[in-house]
């Protein structure tokens, strides 16, 4: 055995030599099994600003939960903000 010498072996990169790859994929919930959404997710459904749902949020209009530095909206809430109820299915009054 030399020392101080390295021996390389030629890599011959032809496209006819490439071994394919299998890669891994994260297993991601589909859409409809989601529980919750982050605050730029629901901003760009509901259609509005990243501020009005902070300002809803402390206004009691739509429930939130930190998750960290992070709000995320359960899906549950959305649904109870778009069908105009609140979390324990009473009606709210909109002015």
């Amino acid at each position: 055995m030399r020392t101080g010498s390295h021996q390389f072996k030629n890599i011959d990169l032809m496209e006819d030599n490439l071994m394919p790859i299998k890669v891994r994929k994260k297993a991601v919930p589909s859409p409809s099994h989601r529980l919750a959404y982050s605050k730029r997710e629901v901003a760009a459904l509901l259609g509005v600003s990243e501020r009005s749902l902070n300002n809803w949020v402390k206004e009691g209009r739509i429930v939130a939960r930190k998750a960290g530095s992070r709000l995320l909206f359960p899906v549950k809430a959305l649904e109870d903000f778009l069908s105009g109820t609140d979390s324990t299915g009473t009606p709210e009054v909109m002015s």
